[in-house]
């Protein structure tokens, strides 16, 4: 039976997802095999900048998720594909596409002596072809995330409860979008919250585990995450909000 692994860096390292989770059987502290830059402009995240392997960039820490001999290379595709799709719990099946914005699942055999390693990449035409901090500066994005536990009610099936769970985590992030442009000190940023945060719901998608256990009570949260690659795209948010938060304090 085929040794298999997933090459995780970025946020898969904390976060494989509610599938690929349960399945790890070890982790192997590594790095990148290839370079990896902030290369291509991603929609679901707000058009900021993500990483991708991308030949101007350098190799970056990473773990081999070592999978149990029990999942099969095509579930393995299948569950790394959705978990980067936001299709986690779908059964959806990973199709190969030529487009330039499908995320591809590619295979470096014998990396660390597994028979398979997948990590996932787009095809050259969906990358930034030379980036440079000043551009992926103004790509930065804020966004606003909901998550919510797997339960809503007995009554129900697991797709209803994620649908409804969905309902609910969307209209959390809306709250605190709408909180947050309503405070005084920060109105006269709202034209540049309006260019640069996003609010997105979703659902139980994003559970937080304990020992392979859901922990209801953490799941149910909302997050912001900054989008960027530079300390100069850091900065220049902190500069704008630092104050309006000072007044508030």
């Amino acid at each position: 039976m085929s040794r298999i692994g997933i090459l995780a860096y970025g946020s898969l390292i904390s976060d494989p997802g509610i599938e690929l989770g349960p399945q790890i059987a070890d982790r192997i502290p590594t790095s990148t095999p290839f370079p990896v830059e902030y290369g291509r402009y991603s929609n679901s995240r707000g058009g900021g900048p993500t990483v991708v392997p991308h030949s101007s960039g350098e190799p970056v820490r990473a773990e081999v998720l070592v999978l149990k001999e029990t999942v099969s290379l095509g579930d393995a595709k299948d569950m790394l594909w959705r978990r980067e799709t936001r299709n986690e719990g779908t059964r959806r099946n990973y199709v190969a596409s030529s487009q330039p914005g499908r995320v591809l699942v590619s295979d470096k055999p014998g990396f660390h002596d597994l028979d398979h390693v997948l990590y996932t990449d787009f095809n050259e035409s969906g990358k930034i072809p030379n980036p440079n901090p000043k551009q992926l500066a103004n790509a930065a994005a804020i966004r606003i995330e909901g998550h919510t536990s797997s339960e809503w009610s007995n009554s129900v099936n697991d797709t209803d409860a994620f649908i409804q769970n969905m309902e609910l985590s969307q209209e959390r992030t809306r709250a605190v979008l709408n909180f947050s442009m309503d405070i005084q000190g920060l109105r006269n940023l709202n034209p540049w919250m309006r260019k640069t945060v996003s609010a997105n719901g979703l659902s139980s998608a994003r559970l937080v585990m304990k020992n392979n256990i859901e922990d209801k009570k953490r799941s149910r949260r909302v997050e912001f995450t900054i989008r960027t690659k530079t300390k100069e795209a850091l900065f220049r948010i902190l500069d704008k909000v630092a104050p309006a938060i000072e007044k508030k304090i």
